[in-house]
């Protein structure tokens, strides 16, 4: 086995997956938010799988609340692009 197959990308994976959904919800009018951190304590994730009946053999990572707003969201105004995004250097504006 090379090293490009000893390599895993689960967590980039996740990462990935779990960012293409957000912006689905957000297309189709609800608000979710991204829920990690607070599985880790106090065994949430653990109880949270049996409540699902995950199986043992895998982890609850993650979870999307989903539910339509009660007020709409403001979009904050973006910087200009050649203030956020660089060419080949930090700090150096496209051309």
């Amino acid at each position: 086995m090379d090293l490009f197959e000893q390599m895993a990308f689960g967590v980039e994976d996740c990462a990935a997956a779990v960012e293409n959904m957000l912006l689905a919800v957000t297309a189709v009018g609800y608000a979710t938010v991204w829920l990690d951190g607070a599985l880790r304590l106090e065994e949430r994730a653990r109880r949270l799988a049996a409540i699902l009946g995950v199986p043992d053999d895998r982890e609850v990572r993650i979870i999307l609340p989903l539910g339509v707003p009660r007020t709409p969201g403001a979009q904050k105004e973006k910087q200009p692009f050649d203030e956020r995004a660089w060419y080949n250097r930090h700090g150096e504006a496209g051309q």
